[in-house]
This record gives C-alpha cells, sequence and structure tokens, in this order.
C-alpha cells in the first residue's frame, strides 16, 4: 500500500536518522548540499513516496547504504529497490536563475531557467511551486520570489495528472545561491504581519517581505483572546515565527493584537501608541556675572577698575544736572 507523506531514514553508527534538509559547503572551490539527517522523526521532512524513492536513489549514488522509507502516517517501514548500477557520487544541484510565475496566487508557483539572465538563450523552464522552496531562518520563502535569483534546486520527477499520469521533470529544494545570515535568535525574533484572509479561526498573513503565515487563533496570547471578535482583514497583529510539529509548516505564535485605536493609527501609517511627551527640566535664571568678573576686565587692576568706575559716575551725574 502506497504511503501518502513519508520520511527518509538512515543508519548512523547503529541509531536511525531521518532526512531533515540539506546543507551548503563549499569543497574544492565548490559549493555542494550534503544531506543533514537529525534523529527526531518529528523534525524530519515529510515528502510523497514517489519523491522520497527518488532521493533515496541520489543518496544511493552519493555512496551511502541502510536507508529505507518510513510512513509518516502509522511508522511502518517500506521496502525499496537496490540500484542496479551505483550513480556517480557528483551532486545534481544545478545553479540556475529563478523567475516568478504568480505571485498573487495562494497557490504561488515559478520556473527556474537553465541559462543565466543576459545570455541571450532561452529555454523551457522547469515549474516548481511554493512547498519546493527551502525557507530561510525565518521561515520566508520571498528570498527566491525575485526575477533573475541564482538558486540551486534538485531536478526530480513527478507524477503528472494532466498528461494521463505520466512523469514529468520539475525542480525541488529550490534555494538561493546567496543565504541571508540570522540577524538574530529564532527565539527572540518578532515583526508585524497583516492579516490576509480570515474566516474568525484561521488565515493567513502577509508579511513584510510579501511572504504569506498561517494564522490560527490557537497561536493569539491569551491577554490578547478578547480581541478576536474584532478581528478582520486589513487588521495588523505582532507575533513571532516558529514551525508546527505536526505537519511542519511554518505559522505565526505569540501573537499580539491590536486596540481599535491603535489599528486606527496604524492604518494612518502612525505608530500604534502614541509616544508619552518628554518632560524638559526648566533650567534656573543664572545671576548676572559682576562687572569686575567680566571677560573685558581680567586683565585689569583694581585701581584701573575703580577709576573707569568713578569716571562714569562723575560722566552721568554732569548729564543730569544739564538736563
Amino acid at each position: 500500500m502506497p504511503a501518502d507523506r513519508c520520511r527518509v531514514g538512515a543508519l548512523f553508527s547503529g541509531v536511525p536518522h531521518f532526512y531533515q534538509r540539506d546543507t551548503e559547503q563549499k569543497r574544492n572551490g565548490n559549493w555542494v548540499a550534503i544531506p543533514f539527517f537529525v534523529p527526531d522523526p518529528k523534525q524530519a521532512v515529510s515528502m510523497s513516496e514517489v519523491m522520497a524513492r527518488h532521493f533515496i536513489t541520489k543518496l544511493q549514488g552519493l555512496g551511502m547504504k541502510n536507508l529505507w522509507l518510513e510512513d509518516c502516517r502509522d511508522g511502518r517501514r517500506i521496502e525499496i529497490e537496490s540500484p542496479a548500477q551505483p550513480q556517480s557520487g557528483v551532486d545534481n544541484r544545478t545553479t540556475a536563475a529563478a523567475t516568478l510565475d504568480d505571485a498573487n496566487s495562494p497557490d504561488a508557483s515559478g520556473f527556474v531557467s537553465l541559462y543565466p539572465p543576459g545570455s541571450g538563450r532561452r529555454a523551457p523552464g522547469l515549474h516548481f511551486g511554493v512547498r519546493d522552496i527551502r525557507p530561510d531562518w525565518k521561515g520566508s520563502t520571498a528570498h527566491v520570489w525575485v526575477q533573475g535569483t541564482p538558486v540551486s534546486f534538485v531536478k526530480i520527477q513527478r507524477p503528472s495528472k494532466k498528461f494521463g499520469g505520466g512523469m514529468w521533470t520539475s525542480a525541488s529544494d529550490v534555494c538561493p545561491q546567496f543565504v541571508e545570515e540570522p540577524s538574530e535568535s529564532l527565539e527572540t525574533y518578532s515583526e508585524t504581519g497583516r492579516v490576509r484572509s480570515w474566516n474568525g479561526c484561521f488565515g493567513d498573513l502577509q508579511r513584510e517581505c510579501g511572504d504569506t503565515l498561517f494564522l490560527h487563533r490557537s497561536s493569539v496570547a491569551d491577554r490578547f483572546k478578547h480581541l478576536l471578535i474584532n478581528l478582520s482583514v486589513g487588521d495588523y497583529v505582532y507575533h513571532r515565527v516558529g514551525k508546527r510539529d505536526d505537519v511542519h509548516r511554518w505559522h505565526a505564535i505569540d501573537i499580539e493584537l491590536f486596540s481599535e485605536v491603535e489599528q486606527a493609527r496604524l492604518q494612518r501609517g502612525l505608530p500604534a501608541q502614541q509616544p508619552e511627551p518628554v518632560l524638559v527640566a526648566a533650567t534656573p535664571e543664572t545671576e548676572p556675572v559682576p562687572e569686575v568678573l567680566a571677560p573685558t576686565n581680567r586683565l585689569k587692576t583694581l585701581r584701573q577698575l575703580a577709576l573707569e568706575k568713578r569716571v562714569g559716575h562723575e560722566f552721568s551725574q554732569k548729564g543730569q544736572t544739564k538736563s
């Protein structure tokens, strides 16, 4: 009985491990993809049986042994055929330029071209969907939705429902050649998103990067649940990001909602809360500097100052007498 979703397992030092993702390493001056396995099956990536069998064939070509498939539903092992001939150990990831097919579709898809931009050559692209993109450190796939982005990918064979159940070649595990380094820990990272769709229980958020993120009412913090009744499309929310263990899907967590007054300010492009006025302490009045201590009189003797003051006083008295 074929499995809907399964994991790829391997034996390392007698301990079962499961495939999670590929890591990039530089060998002999070239970047190559190295499969990364984890002992916890809950952290492993799930895939269709057809894709998993193709992936095991690739791993066998890299010299790996003791591989198997495991059904995600009931944990049973699925037998795999031994390869007739070992394949080459050369990594089959291909450098290409990613182009976007439809950025506004919920089922966003695109194509990778086998020729770099500016080469003047055109070829039919290999299709990939949003589930074929390797997310970055904060669960975003927006890094691939830029035309001309250099990416690497794996060619896989998938069954085609459109062409009578035959197989067709597509791109999987699409990731950029230049990966953004984490700016902070995922445990402390937060962002502001905008509600894209909402049915009262779950929906999607539009992230600032242009990507979408799953939203569920159970992920709203308890002290903000009373504001769920007013939540609607277009509202702003403040949240963290995490990955669900059951479906390996990124979603919003620790969601904080804004009040109606705060939403109105955010809609106008203002901060959610009005900053408190800064109290400036009044400066005390300074006493006038005595004439004797004025900078112009520093080099004069006390006798000179006394004579100047006396002459000035006599001059003022004469002026009053004449008047």
